[in-house]
C-alpha cells in the first residue's frame, strides 16, 4: 500500500480485526450448500460455531469462507453476526444481493419496503402496508419476521391495504403480461389471496416463469401481512424470493438489517442456495469454546498492550499525530470453522 501524503509510516494494509461474541451461542450454525454453480460445492457445509462474532462468505479471499472462482460474487455476499446467544445474517451483496427462498413450510411478514422476486422474472417493491393493529406473533421456525425494529403503518379505521409495484422485469418476459400495480384489502371477506399464472388465481401474473398456482398473501391481525407457498404440494418451479434488502437499501448501496436466522431457512445468492441447520452443542463444548475465546482474546489484549503507540510532531501549531504501528497477526491456531472476524472492506 502506499503512503498517504504527509504520513510515511501509515500503513493502510488489510488486516484481520477479530471481534468478541460476549455470550456463546448454545447451538451450531450449519449452512448446507443445496444449490451450486459448481459441483464442487453440492453438499458442503458451513460450520460456524459462533465463538467470534462475525463470519464472512464471499468470494473475496478476505472471506472466512471464500466461494472461489465466481465474480457476480461480492468480496464478502453476507456476514453471520453472534449476537446474546443467537444468529443473524446481513447482506452485503452489491450487484446480485441476497435472498430468503420460501419453501412449502415457511410464511414470511411483508413490511414496507420489501422487495420480492416472483420467479426470478418480476420484482415487486411492496410500498405500502397498512395494518388493523400492530402485529405481534412471534418469529418461529415457520413464520420469519424479518425487521423486528421496524415500525408498522397502523389504521384502525379502515381495512388493512398492501401496495405493491414492478420494479425490473426479465427481458425475456412481456412487460404487458403483469400487474402494474397490485392492491389487496383485507375486508374480511378474503383474507388469503391466491397469486400464479393461472386465470383462476386472485391476482394473476401471465409470465411464464411463474407458476400456475405460485404463492399466497394473506392477512392476519397477529402476523401482519405475509406471503408463502404454504399448503401446496409442490413448491413453485422457479421460486418466491424475499430480498434481505430492502429496495432503499440496495438502492443506496447499504447493507441490510441483521435478520434472524431459523432452522430450515433457505438463503439465496446468484446460483446458490444454502439451507440453514442448527444442532445442540453439549455443556462440554460450551465450557470449552468459553475457555479458548477467552484465552484468545486474552493472548490477543496483551499483544496489543504490549506494542506502543509513539507520537510524532505534528505539523507547525498542530496536535501530535499517532504513529501507526502494525496490528497483531492472525493467530494460526485459530479453528477455521470458528474463526470468525471482520475484515474492513
Amino acid at each position: 500500500m502506499g503512503d498517504v501524503s504527509g504520513h510515511s509510516t501509515c500503513d493502510l494494509q488489510r488486516r484481520l480485526v477479530h471481534l468478541k461474541a460476549l455470550e456463546i451461542p448454545p447451538k451450531k450454525l450449519v449452512l448446507k450448500f443445496e444449490q451450486v454453480d459448481t459441483e464442487e460445492l453440492k453438499d458442503v457445509e458451513i460450520l460456524f460455531n459462533g465463538d467470534r462474532a462475525v463470519f464472512k462468505v464471499g468470494e473475496g479471499e478476505t472471506s472466512h469462507y471464500h466461494v472461489p472462482n465466481d465474480k457476480k460474487l461480492w468480496e464478502t455476499q453476507f456476514m453471520i453476526c453472534s449476537i446474546d446467544g443467537q444468529y443473524f445474517i446481513r447482506d452485503l451483496g452489491f450487484v446480485h444481493a441476497s435472498r430468503l427462498k420460501l419453501d412449502t413450510k415457511c410464511e414470511v411478514q411483508i413490511h414496507k419496503g420489501c422487495l420480492v422476486d416472483l420467479g426470478k422474472v418480476v420484482h415487486y417493491h411492496f410500498d405500502k402496508a397498512i395494518h388493523l393493529k400492530e402485529p405481534t406473533q412471534k418469529d418461529s421456525s415457520s413464520f420469519y419476521v424479518l425487521r423486528h425494529k421496524k415500525s408498522y403503518e397502523v389504521d384502525p379505521d379502515d381495512f388493512p391495504h398492501l401496495r405493491a409495484r414492478p420494479t425490473w422485469v426479465s427481458a425475456e418476459e412481456h412487460i404487458e403480461n403483469i400487474q402494474n400495480e397490485i392492491n389487496i384489502y383485507a375486508d374480511g371477506q378474503r383474507m388469503i389471496n391466491s397469486l400464479g399464472r393461472s386465470m383462476k388465481r386472485d391476482i394473476q401474473i401471465k409470465l411464464k416463469a411463474v407458476s400456475a398456482d405460485h404463492c399466497a398473501i394473506a392477512y392476519n391481525p397477529e402476523k401482519g401481512w405475509t406471503i408463502s407457498e404454504r399448503g401446496k404440494d409442490r413448491a413453485s418451479s422457479n421460486g418466491t424470493y424475499v430480498f434481505l434488502k430492502t429496495l432503499k437499501q440496495m438502492r443506496d448501496h447499504m447493507p441490510s438489517d441483521l435478520i434472524p436466522l431459523h432452522d430450515g431457512m433457505i438463503i439465496s445468492f446468484v446460483n446458490y442456495e444454502l439451507r440453514v441447520r442448527f444442532e445442540d452443542k453439549t455443556a462440554e463444548e460450551i465450557t470449552a469454546q468459553t475457555k479458548a475465546a477467552s484465552l484468545f482474546f486474552g493472548q490477543l489484549d496483551e499483544e496489543m498492550a504490549a506494542k506502543s503507540y509513539p507520537t510524532v510532531p505534528g505539523p507547525a501549531g498542530g496536535a501530535p499525530v499517532v504513529k501507526a504501528t502494525t496490528q497483531p497477526p492472525e493467530d494460526p491456531s485459530a479453528p477455521a470453522s470458528g474463526g470468525d472476524g471482520y475484515v474492513p472492506e
